[in-house]
């Protein structure tokens, strides 16, 4: 599930009344639980999408999960972690450390953008 809401309807907080349209739904045809994508992506710590989370009422919910090599290369992959998201694989520093050099790369660049597209200098 993806809400995406306008910025300029931020006051009227249109995901939570989404989140709870969705909530009246499934409980009118029975459905226990609500899946919001992942809780928690990567090894990053307490985040905003998080937060929203939380205060909406969701919980992370751990799921045990096997993986079971069925050839030499898939034994090999699972020894080197390959199988899990490499976001879980990198330290939290360095995973926060990519997210704001992604950050300041976009601001460089969009500051660049309206330069090039009026033409030379």
């Amino acid at each position: 599930m993806q809400l995406l809401s306008k910025k300029s309807h931020y006051d009227k907080r249109p995901a939570n009344a989404l989140i709870a349209k969705a909530v009246e739904r499934c409980e009118q045809r029975g459905i226990s639980y609500i899946t919001y994508g992942k809780y928690r992506y990567g090894n990053q710590g307490n985040t905003s999408l998080m937060n929203f989370k939380s205060r909406n009422g969701f919980r992370e919910m751990a799921i045990a999960r096997f993986y079971v090599p069925i050839s030499v290369k898939g034994r090999i992959a699972i020894m080197l972690n390959l199988h899990r998201d490499p976001l879980d694989i990198l330290p939290q520093g360095i995973g926060s450390l990519a997210v704001r050099v992604r950050a300041k790369w976009h601001r460089l660049r969009n500051r660049r953008i309206p330069k090039l597209l009026n033409g030379p200098v």
